[in-house]
């Protein structure tokens, strides 16, 4: 319990952005474009969408009791 007491939530929160926007910068070329032709709405809401189901399904395992031993950053 020590570990999370001592967590402090801000910087992780932080921290995972800052890794996805690297992540998205490597796989892309660089940083979002801000003007291109993508519409941000529709791809956050189907992101949103996708998390929905990622949860869903997790909260299942959890309720069943189904392990799943990959790891997790």
């Amino acid at each position: 319990m020590e570990i999370l007491e001592n967590l402090d939530i801000r910087k992780e929160l932080v921290k995972k952005i800052q890794e996805r926007l690297l992540l998205g910068a490597d796989r892309y070329g660089g940083p979002i474009p801000i003007n291109d032709d993508r519409d941000f709405l529709q791809e956050a809401l189907e992101e949103v969408l996708d998390a929905t189901i990622y949860l869903t399904a997790t909260l299942i395992q959890i309720k069943h009791g189904i392990n799943n031993d990959k790891k997790r950053n």
